[in-house]
């Protein structure tokens, strides 16, 4: 369970979130929605403890910022449409990376099960045949597969996605998010993700959270808040009656 209370976060004395009181623990798979700038990355990055914030941000009842560093990656996995992986790395041992937060220390060694896992990890995002090639030799959307991995790999408690499909070829944005819907419900994980694709968010989730100018607008529903009035007043656009039109565009060809 994680949860917020008075979450607040500036940027120049630009209050980019403002008192967000949110709470995710039944729910697998969670949507993060709202136009440019409305917040949902800070929501992410704060979910994460990777930017300061007031207010509080709870894991299973605890402070997030009472967590060591290595107990709360057991916890939490974080996903940017940027990632920060070492160029010089390979695949295998990017992906193997994700189960060190599981060695017993510092100096313990990968067992059977961490290389174990690692394998078929690789298999599931497709990236077997890949696994000797640096990451400097892969195109952008292998990358993004490779990181996808890692943190799959991590197999962390809560699942943080920031666009995961981004860069992915639109066959592959299916597999990756049924895949990732299933890894949550068969391992009771959390799934908090942001997408500018409201029909994936339609979907995929069940709970949808509305962000606008750094507040929560509308939480509930997925199908509540995709047809509700708050949602045609942020985007300034019938959300639904847009998707049918385009759905009837299908049907022409």
């Amino acid at each position: 369970m994680i949860k917020t209370n008075g979450l607040s976060v500036k940027y120049n004395n630009n209050e980019v979130l403002k008192n967000i009181n949110l709470e995710f623990s039944n729910d697998r798979f969670i949507s993060i929605i709202g136009p440019n700038g409305s917040g949902k990355t800070t929501l992410l990055k704060s979910l994460a403890n990777i930017v300061n914030h007031s207010g509080h941000v709870f894991i299973d009842d605890v402070k997030i910022t009472k967590i060591n560093r290595k107990t709360l990656s057991k916890k939490i996995s974080y996903f940017s449409q940027i990632s920060s992986l070492n160029q010089e790395y390979k695949v295998y041992d990017t992906v193997l990376l994700g189960r060190y937060t599981h060695l017993s220390s510092f100096t313990a060694s990968y067992q059977t099960n961490d290389y174990e896992i690692t394998n078929k990890n690789l298999e599931l995002l497709g990236i077997a045949n890949l696994k000797d090639k640096y990451l400097k030799e892969l195109s952008g959307g292998e990358q993004q597969r490779v990181f996808l991995a890692q943190i799959i790999t991590q197999d962390s408690d809560i699942l943080l996605l920031d666009e995961p499909t981004n860069h992915l070829d639109l066959i592959f944005q299916i597999e990756l998010l049924d895949f990732i819907n299933k890894w949550a419900i068969d391992n009771k994980k959390i799934v908090i993700s942001v997408f500018h694709d409201l029909s994936l968010a339609l979907k995929y989730s069940k709970r949808t959270v509305l962000l606008d100018k750094g507040k929560v607008i509308k939480d509930g529903p997925t199908n509540d808040v995709l047809s509700s009035e708050e949602i045609k007043r942020v985007y300034n656009l019938n959300i639904k009656n847009h998707m049918l039109n385009t759905y009837r565009k299908w049907e022409t060809i």
